[in-house]
């Protein structure tokens, strides 16, 4: 059941669909692979966030977009890429702990 602008709402049963715990996702943009959501797309629950990853030699760290300065400073002169991608929180918070460049 969907209200009028098609959303599951607040009170979902996203628990309860037919998908494996953990599973993960392949980016649409093609930046990378993350866990699934909690909450499905269409869910009132469902919010997605900017975030930024930062790729340098092969290793890439995901951070909320607030953050990618901290990451870059003094990287000048660096060969590193920047790219944006949109998560929902509980995916951000789902992934594995960055162990650095």
């Amino acid at each position: 059941m969907t209200d009028s602008a098609g959303r599951i709402p607040a009170g979902c049963n996203c628990a309860n669909l037919c998908r494996p715990n953990g599973m993960w996702e392949n980016d649409a943009q093609g930046v990378g692979c993350w866990p699934a959501p909690t909450h499905v797309e269409g869910c009132a629950l469902h919010h997605k966030e900017l975030f930024k990853v930062v790729t340098y030699d092969g290793t890439s760290v995901t951070v909320p977009a607030a953050e990618v300065d901290e990451i870059i400073l003094g990287a000048e002169g660096f060969d590193y890429r920047v790219e944006q991608v949109w998560l929902t929180r509980d995916q951000f918070d789902a992934m594995p702990e960055f162990g650095g460049f």
